[in-house]
């Protein structure tokens, strides 16, 4: 009886640092034959003091920096997508939530570094969609995640909209 007293305890500690929650992600996705140069310019209250990196979630939990490689392929050695930022805001659009992160976006493409993309609020310059205008340009997808935090397993529910660079949409 002692024993499952304990294992009865055992289970209701780990079960109480558990956590469940719901987040809304912006993603962008790399879908060309060439590595993506990004550089983003985050409003200033989201950029720490370097300038260099910026909070990419809504809680505060971790920066990432404002210029980074999207990779054409996992062989490439960068990673072919990277998560913008995330809250816990279920609601909001995801050009609403570029809008209130970021103040534009710059992607030059590697094969020639002649192409350059510009996002801004008002305009798509070198691609034929804004992901600052256009919530048709997010593909949305609801993921579901189990991560381990410290000894107990954290349920999340995802909403995922996700931005793809894809070369019939370069505009030259």
């Amino acid at each position: 009886m002692k024993r499952f007293t304990i294992l009865i305890l055992l289970i209701f500690i780990f079960s109480a640092c558990a956590k469940n929650w719901s987040e809304t992600r912006i993603i962008i996705k790399n879908e060309t034959n060439s590595e993506l140069n990004v550089k983003l310019f985050p409003n200033k209250k989201y950029l720490n003091p370097s300038g260099d990196f910026y909070r990419f979630s809504a809680d505060g939990s971790g920066s990432g920096p404002n210029e980074f490689v999207l990779g054409t392929d996992d062989k490439s050695g960068y990673p072919k997508l990277e998560i913008l930022y995330y809250t816990n805001d279920l609601t909001i659009s995801a050009s609403d939530l570029a809008r209130q992160i970021f103040d534009s976006i710059q992607v030059v493409v590697n094969y020639d570094q002649s192409t350059i993309l510009v996002f801004t609020h008002d305009s798509a310059k070198g691609y034929t969609q804004n992901l600052f205008a256009d919530d048709s340009a997010w593909a949305y997808e609801l993921n579901s995640y189990d991560e381990p935090i410290g000894r107990s397993i954290s349920h999340i529910e995802a909403n995922e909209y996700t931005f793809s660079f894809v070369e019939e949409k370069f505009d030259q």
